[in-house]
């Protein structure tokens, strides 16, 4: 957590988002019937390293096993995190940053969507002032298929 300041008086305070969560995953594909699985899981960090720890994936950088992955380019997945928010006073206003979701993302706190991401890799703060409460909430990050977002646009051939 950091703090902003000006003439001595705290305005912001920005919460960089890490930690232990539950990921939750499931095929995207319009139809498909698949079982939403989740695992634990560590954030910052990136799914295909959370499958590997679970024991779904074998040791991706050994032989050809990089491209076991290939299917889980259609599939959604949902980082649940149970976050914690010290008391904060009614002139502060209460951020939450995220360094590098990648790629389509919607964040919600408490079951109310308050942003989205369309850009992987870089830090988006979202304010979430009168959203957040006191101690536990619960905040959740679905993170879309690149692929399927890709394949709802026209795109020119020339």
């Amino acid at each position: 957590m950091s703090h902003l300041q000006t003439k001595g008086l705290t305005i912001m305070k920005i919460y960089e988002i890490s930690g232990k969560c539950r990921l939750s995953f499931a095929e995207e594909t319009p139809g498909a019937e698949c079982e939403n699985l989740t695992i634990d899981a560590v954030i910052p960090g990136n799914v295909e390293l959370d499958l590997e720890r679970a024991g779904i994936l074998p040791e991706l950088f050994f032989g050809n096993n990089i491209k076991l992955l290939r299917k889980y380019e259609y599939y959604k997945w949902r980082y649940t995190i149970d976050a914690d928010f010290p008391a904060h006073a009614e002139d502060e206003q209460v951020i939450l940053e995220f360094c590098g979701v990648d790629c389509f993302a919607d964040y919600y706190l408490n079951g109310v969507r308050f942003g989205e991401s369309d850009n992987a890799l870089i830090p988006h703060r979202f304010d979430v002032t009168g959203l957040c409460h006191e101690g536990k909430n619960l905040l959740e990050v679905v993170i879309r298929s690149p692929l399927l977002e890709a394949a709802k646009k026209q795109y020119d051939a020339y």
